[in-house]
């Protein structure tokens, strides 16, 4: 692969903070052996450049407004600078920012995903931070992975949120990041303001809401009511054992190689924080599922105020009754880093 020309974006807020991800910059950096870099300033990567013997330092508007704004208007303006690969190192959030950000600008340039976050799950992450020194330019490839697409769309017909997420979209009240550099539940609302704060995971039990997959054979209708107190959409191939049949419509998705799936349950079942009292809080545990195939729409309406949309992480949207949520599979759309066979 090539990686004479590297563009570097470090998210200093992501996993154990500034310090120690610029650290993990500057290693990957030197692994990878470019002739230039360009980077994001201060700690967004330029704060490496002395050790690397100089670079570029990328200033963009968007600097002001700080956050996601300013990593996706870096991403971009890396590659328009002539950047061939960029090296991104945070979380899946993160990385989802910049591969939506170039997707959206219709340009495409491998990430070398460096997984510093909270769970560094998603098909963007190259190699975990442990691994970050094995990077080498002959030892990797450029690989088009899929992602799904989520927008909202208001009472209106405006569509008022859009990103790509390629781990997973959750419909809920609290995402998982750190805090204090704690594995923790964070509150949906306040991370949207900026301010990262611990959440209670709950149940959303809206009265009219109501879940629908759209396709060629006709509506499905998934779940609605009270039946709604969460929902995820993901990828099925993250399954290797068929024979655990607990695992039910996920593991018969990916034998037949439908792509992605749906499950909306009676409780929320992402969190960091959980215990037998809420393990029997929750039972019954109510579920259903369908499978998402790239000509479907799964279209998420009538939830209450106080339930969000994330991708990856990243809260989009606070949905209101009228808010229509549609999320859908898109191939291909950026292209990742990968390890050769064989030779990691």
């Amino acid at each position: 692969m090539n990686t004479a020309r590297l563009g570097l974006i470090v998210n200093p807020a992501a996993g154990h903070g500034a310090g120690r991800n610029l650290r993990l910059a500057a290693v990957a950096v030197a692994a990878l052996r470019p002739e230039r870099v360009f980077a994001g300033p201060g700690d967004l990567g330029a704060d490496v450049l002395d050790v690397l013997d100089g670079g570029d330092v990328l200033e963009v508007a968007e600097l002001a407004r700080g956050g996601r704004a300013a990593t996706q208007a870096l991403a971009v303006a890396a590659l328009r600078a002539g950047a061939e690969a960029l090296v991104v190192v945070g979380g899946d959030g993160t990385l989802a920012d910049v591969a939506s950000a170039l997707a959206a600008a219709g340009l495409r340039g491998p990430i070398v995903g460096v997984g510093a976050g909270s769970t560094n799950a998603g098909a963007l992450v190259t190699c975990a931070a442990d691994d970050v020194v094995g990077l080498a330019p002959e030892r990797l490839r450029a690989k088009p992975v899929d992602g799904l697409h989520a927008v909202v769309v208001d009472g209106a017909g405006r569509a008022v949120a859009d990103a790509l997420a390629f781990n997973d979209v959750v419909l809920g009240t609290t995402i998982v990041g750190t805090l204090d550099g704690d594995f923790a539940d964070l509150d949906a609302a306040a991370f949207l303001r900026g301010v990262r704060a611990r959440g209670r995971a709950r149940a959303l039990a809206c009265v009219g809401a109501r879940v629908v997959k759209r396709g060629p054979g006709g509506d499905v209708a998934v779940a609605s009511g009270p039946e709604v107190g969460f929902a995820v959409v993901g990828f099925t191939d993250v399954l290797r054992d068929h024979g655990k049949a607990i695992v039910g419509g996920v593991a018969l998705s990916d034998y037949v190689r439908v792509p992605a799936g749906a499950l909306v349950a009676s409780w929320p079942l992402v969190f960091a924080d959980f215990d037998l009292d809420d393990h029997r809080a929750m039972e019954p545990l109510r579920s259903a599922y369908v499978g998402l195939a790239a000509d479907e729409v799964l279209e998420l309406a009538g939830l209450d105020d106080g339930a969000y949309l994330c991708a990856d992480g990243n809260p989009l949207w606070e949905l209101h009754p009228d808010d229509r949520a549609r999320v859908t599979l898109r191939r291909g759309v950026v292209d990742v880093a990968r390890f050769i066979e064989g030779d990691r």
